[in-house]
């Protein structure tokens, strides 16, 4: 299957359980973020220690700790997350497997970094809150 903007399993585990803390709109622990999603806790861990990192969760040690969002979830964007975790594209990247153009002349012509400008530009207006609304999770409530 072509994957043309390759959002990671990282890119993926953020997204989502940003998206339900913004729904359950109260912190949660690791272990149950990770339940609700199906997901390896210690690859959560790790994804979520890098979104605290960079400013869009808080983390709180304790019985009543867990991690909940640093801002209100409609001051978020879909773009924020992933460019937190994936970090942004660097201009003139290739989206096949093994490089083969000669001269700086892609054989797409550009319509690679079109598509991703338009898709990036997308995610830069939704919102975690909107994005939420989406969303129906399945599993243990947190």
């Amino acid at each position: 299957m072509i994957r043309p903007f390759g959002i990671s399993e990282a890119g993926s585990l953020a997204l989502h359980a940003m998206a339900l803390l913004a729904s359950h709109g109260k912190p949660a622990s690791t272990q149950s973020l990770a339940g609700q999603l199906r997901a390896s806790r210690h690859h959560l861990a790790k994804v979520l220690g890098t979104l605290a990192r960079q400013g869009l969760l808080i983390s709180r040690r304790g019985p009543i700790g867990g991690f909940s969002l640093a801002r209100r979830p409609h001051e978020i964007t879909l773009l924020d997350v992933l460019d937190a975790v994936e970090g942004k594209p660097s201009a003139g990247m290739c989206i096949m497997r093994t490089r083969v153009c000669r001269h700086g002349r892609c054989m797409f012509r550009g319509a690679h970094t079109q598509s991703l400008s338009l898709f990036r530009n997308r995610l830069k207006d939704i919102s975690l809150a909107e994005a939420s609304a989406s969303f129906i999770f399945r599993g243990e409530a947190i």
